[in-house]
């Protein structure tokens, strides 16, 4: 039925999506500390690579070379 094939699509859907948020938790896992918080702060929570240098006193270049490492890293495990 509908119904039916509805649902398995979306529990092979939900299935993926839980799969990929495991293999970026695992990459994450992989960075430093520094390269992670970055990362997320830039990615997740929105923060400009000014802001997060602020934060940190570092400057603008190295926080922005730090999360698109880690961002390459990301798109190259789930490339896999």
């Amino acid at each position: 039925t509908s119904t039916q094939k509805t649902y398995f699509f979306l529990s092979k859907l939900l299935h993926n999506f839980i799969r990929t948020l495991r293999e970026i938790q695992e990459a994450l896992n992989e960075f430093t500390p520094k390269q992670r918080r970055r990362f997320l702060l830039h990615f997740a929570y929105g923060y400009t690579y000014l802001e997060i240098a602020k934060m940190e006193g570092s400057n603008k270049s190295t926080v922005m070379r730090s999360a698109k490492v880690a961002l390459k890293k990301i798109q190259k495990k789930l490339a896999a």
